[in-house]
């Protein structure tokens, strides 16, 4: 669970904090 505090971490976490995107769209969205 990294949130989008620090620019590194985002880097790091990139291709996980786009699959959380896409989970938490799929949430949001159902489409």
């Amino acid at each position: 669970n990294c949130v989008v505090t620090d620019p590194e971490s985002v880097q790091v976490s990139y291709p996980n904090f786009v699959e959380e995107m896409n989970r938490i769209g799929a949430i949001i969205q159902p489409e």
